[in-house]
């Protein structure tokens, strides 16, 4: 009998104890019960005040049941349809990231990974049985915030990029206007002051050079270092590109997704608990590729962080212990 539910899953008929207890007697996925309710009971419709609640707190799944409730009640085809639906919505959204993680020309391997993530028998319990909700549908957000936040990134580093350029563009103006004021103002030594400019001008640029380069080293812009370098000796900063993007719509871009991918983020935590771990890989991914940071710098930062504020820890520390012995 178990080996046809698990073989023929659309015909079965929510019999399962897992099925049962979070479908069939779960109030919350009945329609007459308030809305309110899903956002003070757990997975199973207990209170989470309650002292024998699971504290399995999922309100979208739950959400998700009773819109099959309302639709066509107890009938079973219709739950397992709308798992099969967010398990190919999930191995789209991979399949996108694996596009973007790998080389532009690896189409080869981006369908592979697309068809090994479909296909592995590690989602059969999760798409199969319609509790498994929860995990494909905290895949399917967990998904799309990271997608997100991988947007977020490209629109800030491109910010970054851009004021930048502006910077190199301010400084090359400035310093053309200080010669031109320089040249006007001293009409009678004409000679000593352009030397003098000739003499101090490439000190300047030296000392931009080397600030900027430091700035697009410490943010991960290698690919773009030679070009700004090469633009600010060669004073064409003045002129910027005739299609550079608008500095304001990038900050507004860079927030949306950034609050998309807490969104997301939330979606994916509220559908089940693991789906908040997005967050630490969303850092993870930030600190170690997009900042090309190493191990050994983030520790010097650390360490450099608690000296600084060594005496502060010390006052806290003090205080924390004279609390305990009074």
């Amino acid at each position: 009998m178990k080996s046809r539910y698990d073989t023929h899953p659309i015909i079965n008929r929510l019999n399962f104890d897992s099925n049962s207890r979070a479908i069939k007697t779960n109030p919350d996925v009945n329609p007459s019960t308030p809305w309110i309710n899903l956002m003070f009971n757990d997975f199973w419709g207990t209170p989470l005040t309650h002292s024998g609640s699971h504290k399995s707190y999922r309100p979208l799944c739950v959400l998700s049941f009773r819109f099959n409730h309302w639709l066509h009640e107890l009938q079973p085809a219709g739950y397992h349809l709308l798992n099969v639906l967010l398990h190919c919505a999930a191995t789209a959204l991979f399949t996108l990231l694996a596009r973007s993680l790998l080389p532009p020309r690896a189409g080869l391997a981006t369908a592979i990974a697309g068809c090994l993530f479909a296909a592995h028998p590690i989602h059969t319990e999760a798409v199969a049985g319609i509790v498994g909700r929860a995990d494909v549908g905290a895949a399917v957000f967990f998904l799309l915030a990271f997608l997100s936040y991988r947007r977020y990134t490209t629109v800030r580093s491109q910010l970054s990029h851009l004021r930048r350029h502006q910077l190199m563009r301010t400084q090359s103006t400035s310093v053309r206007s200080a010669m031109a004021s320089n040249k006007c103002s001293n009409n009678n030594s004409h000679g000593s002051v352009i030397n003098s400019t000739a003499t101090s001008l490439p000190a300047l640029r030296s000392s931009l050079t080397a600030a900027i380069l430091t700035s697009i080293k410490w943010n991960g812009d290698d690919v773009d270092a030679g070009a700004s370098a090469a633009l600010l000796r060669s004073g064409s900063g003045s002129h910027p590109p005739k299609q550079s993007p608008n500095v304001a719509l990038l900050v507004i871009s860079k927030w949306f997704w950034l609050l998309v991918t807490l969104f997301f983020a939330a979606c994916s935590m509220l559908t089940k608990e693991h789906g908040i771990t997005v967050l630490a890989v969303c850092a993870v991914y930030d600190v170690f590729v997009q900042s090309r940071l190493r191990p050994k710098d983030i520790i010097s930062a650390i360490i450099f962080q608690v000296k600084k504020n060594s005496f502060f820890l010390l006052c806290i520390l003090m205080l924390y212990r004279f609390n305990l012995s009074s």
